[in-house]
């Protein structure tokens, strides 16, 4: 009962901000996805459009300004597959688990992604599959988003900082024992572990040599795999020109976007959701330590009052009888 009000307080608590966001702007991904998908909120749908070809991939990781690049691409048409989608596209997580598990192919991750409505990529998980994606699509063009900030050191730091000690968060009671966040978790670990032979501690927390030596593995293997004339390797700093260079002969409706944009000096997207997550960690760690703590003080709440009121009796009867 305590895990049930609890997990209806949390939903209600990011129903308003997430509301809120949309009423003022196109969608943009955040972390009150995940968590609302944690808590099965009803609400939390992606609707689709009809079936189509991909337009776009993006290979690059999270962290390297896809958030940014996922609002730049909703900007000029293109609906873009993101972490947030896998969780809350209906049997998306699944698929991605059995493809995992090696009870489903990489074609099936695909063809679910294309009827899903999708013609764009981003981030994890779907960055795994370029190679895949750009086997069936040979048309697409390849945006590799990278930091522009430095190399895999200020990678790493941002990843840790951020869905990092989101993971070592869901470590803890209650979340550990609810079933969507044990795939989610599922997922997590293969993306760093199988991918990037990332180690974890008994805390869960990632180790941050592990991770930007795999980082600037990935960017080195994307840059030697895509050729030259299909792949724009874009930074956030670098803003809409370049993009929209190499994006505007995939059509007509983006090419005219595109124009849009940079006729008006449109700034490119800039979306950070450090503090996002930063707060709702908070939330989800202050939610734990209620759930694994609470109990306890509460018995001892209960145990002194029983106390005082013991003591009070006995103090009572051994008032002197009057004369």
């Amino acid at each position: 009962f305590i895990l049930f009000v609890m997990m209806k307080f949390l939903s209600l608590l990011f129903s308003a901000s997430t509301a809120t966001a949309a009423a003022k702007a196109p969608f943009q991904p955040n972390f009150s996805y995940v968590v609302k998908f944690i808590l099965r909120s009803p609400e939390v749908t992606i609707e689709p459009p009809p079936p189509q070809d991909l337009k776009v991939i993006g290979p690059g990781f999270g962290r390297t300004g896809t958030s940014s690049f996922i609002a730049a691409m909703d900007r000029i048409g293109l609906k873009s597959y993101h972490m947030s989608a896998v969780m809350n596209t209906h049997g998306h997580l699944d698929t991605w688990i059995d493809y995992i598990e090696g009870n489903a192919s990489a074609d099936d991750v695909v063809d679910a992604l294309s009827v899903a409505g999708f013609n764009s990529t981003s981030s994890m998980p779907a960055c795994f599959l370029y190679k895949e994606l750009l086997e069936k699509y040979p048309d697409a063009r390849v945006v590799l988003t990278v930091r522009g900030d430095g190399n895999g050191d200020a990678w790493a730091t941002s990843i840790k900082s951020s869905v990092g000690s989101l993971h070592q968060t869901l470590y803890r009671r209650p979340f550990r024992w609810i079933p969507p966040i044990r795939r989610f978790k599922g997922l997590f670990r293969w993306i760093f572990e199988h991918h990037g032979n990332v180690k974890f501690d008994g805390n869960a927390e990632m180790d941050a040599d592990d991770l930007a030596r795999m980082y600037n593995r990935w960017v080195d293997e994307v840059k030697q795999h895509v050729p030259p004339e299909k792949l724009l390797v874009f930074a956030p700093k670098d803003g809409w020109r370049p993009l929209c260079e190499f994006l505007s002969p995939i059509s007509e409706e983006v090419s005219s976007s595109c124009q849009e944009v940079l006729g008006s000096n449109e700034p490119y997207p800039r979306i950070n959701e450090k503090e996002q997550v930063a707060r709702i960690v908070r939330v989800l760690n202050a939610v734990a330590t209620v759930f694994e703590y609470g109990p306890f003080v509460l018995a001892a709440a209960i145990l002194i009052l029983r106390l005082r009121k013991r003591g009070s009796s006995m103090s009572g009867g051994l008032k002197p009888k009057s004369a």
